[in-house]
């Protein structure tokens, strides 16, 4: 259940206020001559073998709810004497439920997924591993290319996927999770409470430009993990036509917001958990959506962790 603010705001108030006479007047001076701590939020791709857990669950007007789960495989290499690394990911398994009933496993596949269906769109990529390199800073040096026969079979199923490069389909979707690390971290340290924004122009053809802004705030750490509160508005400006205003852009304007845990001492997310609504253009009507995704990165249980457990 969550927690409202505002019904802490009196206790709090009332807590603080007791502290102070508790303390003496001395306790308000020291406060003011300790600087909250600040902490450094920077991804350092460790090295290592681990799983990557994605599950979309999706419900809107006129339809059942759908969940959609990806196990990936995410390898780092260690770094070499330029500190770039190489990382590497692979889907590993699809799965589609209509609650509670699994409809497809590609572990145990009944038959071909159906035509438009979450694994049918993402069946040629299954078992395929995409590398990219990063440098030192987390910057992207080298794309990942999908092999030839691969993304002739992937765009002959979305043919709409031909028009858009594949370093932004790749970036933006296959390593969306890993690429967003970068782009809600701080540019600095930063103390809990202390908020940041970020913003990035995404060319998306044939959607014109995709504006992203992310407004972040560290809201806790927990250990050694900080819990950052991530508000997301994705907006597509459209095509422009011969009379020089935006058509109407397919892409749906989404507006999101998250919850994520970034491990200090790995340098790596821990966790994302997102909750997004958009409007989509179907048969005609516009239809609003909801979703809600939990990603999760964990390190691969070796054979002999395995067999503890």
């Amino acid at each position: 259940m969550p927690i409202h603010r505002t019904s802490l705001i009196p206790f709090v108030t009332i807590l603080s206020a007791c502290s102070l006479i508790l303390a003496g007047p001395g306790a308000a001076e020291e406060s003011a001559t300790h600087p909250a701590r600040k902490y450094e939020l920077v991804c350092k791709y460790p090295p290592g073998r681990y799983v990557v857990q994605h599950s979309t669950t999706t419900r809107g007007e006129g339809f059942s709810s759908v969940v959609l789960k990806q196990t990936r495989g995410l390898t780092i290499t260690p770094a070499d004497n330029k500190g770039t690394r190489r990382v590497t990911l692979q889907i590993e398994r699809l799965q589609t439920f209509m609650p509670p009933r699994l409809v497809w496993d590609s572990d145990n596949p009944p038959a071909k997924p159906e035509a438009g269906s979450f694994p049918h769109y993402y069946r040629p990529l299954l078992k395929v591993p995409l590398t990219a390199v990063v440098d030192a800073k987390g910057e992207w040096r080298d794309t990942p290319r999908i092999p030839d026969d691969v993304w002739k079979e992937l765009t002959e199923i979305m043919p709409l996927v031909k028009k858009i490069p594949q370093e932004t389909l790749l970036k933006e979707q296959f390593f969306a999770l890993i690429n967003d690390q970068q782009r809600i971290l701080p540019p600095g340290p930063v103390a809990v409470g202390e908020k940041w924004e970020g913003k990035e122009s995404v060319t998306w053809p044939p959607f014109g430009q995709v504006l992203l802004t992310m407004k972040c705030r560290l809201a806790a750490v927990d250990g050694p993990v900080a819990v950052i509160e991530v508000a997301y508005r994705q907006v597509a400006s459209g095509k422009v036509g011969a009379t020089g205003k935006a058509s109407p852009p397919d892409l749906p304007d989404l507006e999101l917001t998250s919850t994520v845990r970034f491990n200090l001492e790995r340098g790596l997310m821990e966790s994302r958990l997102s909750d997004s609504h958009f409007t989509r253009e179907s048969d005609g009507q516009r239809r609003r959506e909801y979703s809600f995704i939990e990603e999760t990165i964990s390190p691969r249980p070796t054979p002999a962790t395995a067999k503890a457990q």
